[in-house]
C-alpha cells in the first residue's frame, strides 16, 4: 500500500552515532552502532517501499537535531517546506521552563504538495501537553487529519492510536 502522508518520529539520539560512524567490517559493529544503522536504513526502506508518487513527508525533531535532520531529509532526497514548534515542558521535574519541537514538512522535487494555507499559518505552534515521552500532541494529528482528510496515512516509529492511521515500527531487541 502506498500512502500519502507519511509522519516520522525518528530515534534523534542514535543519529549522532549513525552519522559519524567509521568503517568497519559488518562482522564486528558495536551493537549500539548496528541498531543506529538499523534504525535509520529502516526509515530509508519505508520512504522508499511505502510512500505515493505526490507525498508529503512530517518529521518530529527535537531543538538539538533540526540541522541534522534538515542533512539527512536532503541525502534521501527531500526539500524541508515549512516547519511548525510543539513548546513542551522539559520531562525533568520541577522544572517550569519550555522546551521546542519541531514538525518539519518534508517533499521532494520542486512543487510543494502542501496548500499555502498549511506553510502560512498565522499561529504555527501546537498546544498541548502530553503523559509519555513518546507521545506526540493531539492537537497536532488534529490538525494533519484537518488539512489532508482523503490521505492514506502512515507513521513511522510512532505510538498513535488514532483511527485512520497506519503505525509502522521495528521491533528493536538487544542484540547480544
Amino acid at each position: 500500500m502506498k500512502f500519502d502522508l507519511i509522519m516520522i518520529c525518528p530515534p534523534w539520539k542514535l543519529y549522532k552515532r549513525y552519522r559519524t560512524r567509521g568503517r568497519c567490517l559488518p562482522d564486528n559493529l558495536p551493537p549500539q552502532l548496528q541498531r543506529s544503522i538499523n534504525a535509520f536504513e529502516f526509515i530509508r526502506q519505508a520512504l522508499w517501499n511505502f510512500t505515493a508518487d505526490r507525498h508529503t513527508v512530517i518529521v518530529w525533531v527535537p531543538s538539538k537535531q533540526a540541522v541534522d535532520c534538515r542533512k539527512y531529509m536532503a541525502r534521501l532526497g527531500y526539500t524541508v517546506g515549512g516547519t511548525f514548534t510543539w513548546l513542551r515542558p522539559r520531562w525533568q521535574r520541577g522544572s517550569d521552563k519550555k522546551t521546542m519541537e519541531y514538525l518539519m514538512v518534508c517533499h521532494k522535487g520542486d512543487v510543494s504538495q502542501v496548500s499555502l494555507h498549511f506553510l502560512n499559518m498565522e499561529i504555527p505552534n501546537f498546544p498541548g501537553t502530553v503523559k509519555k515521552r513518546s507521545a506526540k500532541p493531539a492537537s497536532a494529528y488534529e490538525f494533519l487529519e484537518k488539512e489532508f482528510p482523503l490521505a492514506s496515512k502512515l507513521q513511522v516509529y510512532g505510538w498513535t492510536k488514532r483511527p485512520g492511521w497506519t503505525v509502522l515500527h521495528r521491533n528493536d531487541e538487544k542484540i547480544k
